[in-house]
């Protein structure tokens, strides 16, 4: 069985998950060339230790379409670990804006879809964007997270410098997880 694999949101590899017998292996090519590490299960979770770190797989997508891109799922994780099922107010705009884990965000302007960039590749100044869309308009916006706020800024390229546009508050109980839930 063939799986794709990211680095670090931009390179990509490939690697071979082989059975022998009860045990499942995966072949990974690192440092030192290609390594066979076993695949261990615990909690109903899987695991491997490659180069003294642990990585953990997850299931993202119950189907996926062939042909589909497979960036799909690193977007999904993206959108799981940094919006996906927090709620947030805006002032004059609404007090119930939700971002989900498949990127639809509801009560935010007319605004019915978001993207969060997972190629971490930026305007002047090395801030992440998000996009903001609907059917006939994508708005693109720099973010970022102080506390439980997600600021949202537009660059100017005349001033040479970032505007802030929108600041939402994030609801107490659905402040971000850690990256391992």
């Amino acid at each position: 069985l063939n799986i794709g694999l990211c680095y670090n949101n931009h390179e990509g590899s490939s690697a071979e998950i082989i059975r022998n017998k009860n045990r499942f292996f995966i072949n990974l090519h690192g440092i030192n060339g290609y390594s066979l590490v076993e695949i261990t299960i615990k909690n109903k979770k899987l695991s491997f230790k490659f180069e003294n770190k642990i990585y953990l797989f997850e299931k993202v997508l119950d189907d996926f379409p062939y042909g589909a891109d497979s960036g799909l799922g690193i977007q999904y994780i993206t959108n799981k670990i940094l919006l996906g099922g927090k709620k947030f107010s805006c002032v004059d705009i609404s007090s119930n804006i939700i971002f989900n884990e498949t990127g639809l965000v509801e009560n935010f302007k007319y605004f019915e879809n978001y993207n969060i960039a997972t190629d971490f590749v930026t305007d002047p100044e090395p801030r992440d964007w998000i996009s903001l869309k609907n059917a006939s308009e994508e708005v693109f916006f720099h973010y970022k997270f102080i506390g439980e706020k997600l600021l949202l800024y537009e660059y100017d390229e005349i001033k040479e410098d970032f505007e802030l546009q929108y600041t939402l508050l994030m609801e107490p109980h659905t402040a971000p997880q850690s990256i391992n839930n």
